[in-house]
């Protein structure tokens, strides 16, 4: 910090760009406070804040901050000292970006800094939960559900506890299959309703019989730790009224696809059934 007295007052250049000046007793100071520093006195998404210093032009670099008075809704732009707005972008992944809603909040004071076209927002973002540029913002439960937003993140708990509050059910077990005997399965969890029951009905090719723990275009499933170089399907089959694996491997001599046996070594299922 570097510090120089000047017109009777104590005038101090501090490493993150800011000007504070301070008065000094006996002597008369017009100004105390930040110089780069003003409170908002624009709309939602508009801000507009005046310095206590004459502005010449915006300069490539410049550091400023602001207290906004209102959130931001989306895009937004500052205006100092009537220079023209500029939009204020976040910084993601190195990338500049518009700000989503309530990035700004109302009574926050916002760092921002010109680059030549736009004010690259330095401070944390009002959505974020700490104090670091670039946090992912958590998602709702809501957003979890629907998948509205693929810039915020969720914890595995907060997915459960999602699913669970929207209704959705769920069948989650590791399954082996041998020979023609029909899978074995070990239930990792079943909010269903009901007990699943697996049946084979051909080579590689496995069934759940009975509609009623399943519901037409709202049954989704994914499978994982399957053996590597093979295929399985997973879905509800509403023609059938059951929901039926496949698993294809590689015939030697055709070289082509085609239901087999053997091919389940805890290979994990999840099936989602939503309300």
């Amino acid at each position: 910090m570097a510090r120089l007295k000047e017109h009777g007052a104590l005038v101090d250049a501090v490493s993150d760009g800011s000007i504070i000046i301070a008065p000094r007793s006996g002597k008369g100071t017009t100004h105390q406070g930040p110089l780069n520093t003003a409170l908002d006195a624009g709309a939602n998404d508009t801000y507009v804040i005046a310095l206590s210093f004459p502005l010449a032009s915006y300069m490539v670099g410049q550091e400023l901050a602001f207290k906004a008075n209102t959130a931001n809704t989306g895009a937004a732009t500052l205006n100092v000292n009537g220079l023209g707005a500029k939009t204020i972008k976040k910084v993601a992944g190195g990338i500049t970006t518009d700000l989503a809603t309530n990035d700004i909040r109302a009574g926050q004071y916002v760092k921002v800094m010109y680059d030549g076209t736009n004010f690259q927002m330095l401070s944390a973002s009002g959505n974020a939960s700490a104090t670091s540029g670039d946090i992912p913002v958590k998602a709702t439960g809501a957003e979890i559900i629907t998948g509205t937003d693929d810039d915020k993140f969720a914890t595995a708990k907060a997915i459960k506890d999602a699913l669970i509050t929207s209704g959705v059910k769920r069948y989650v077990a590791l399954l082996t299959q041998t020979g023609t005997d029909a899978p074995v399965a070990t239930v990792l969890e079943n909010t269903l309703g009901g007990t699943v029951t697996w049946s084979r009905t051909g080579a590689g090719t496995y069934a759940v019989i009975g509609g009623s723990l399943f519901t037409a275009n709202k049954t989704v499933a994914f499978v994982t730790n399957y053996t590597a170089g093979n295929i399985v399907s997973a879905g509800y089959n509403s023609g059938e009224e059951q929901f039926e694996l496949i698993t294809f491997g590689q015939n030697v001599g055709t070289q082509l696809f085609e239901p087999q046996d053997d091919l389940l070594q805890l290979m994990s299922l999840t099936i989602f059934v939503y309300p």
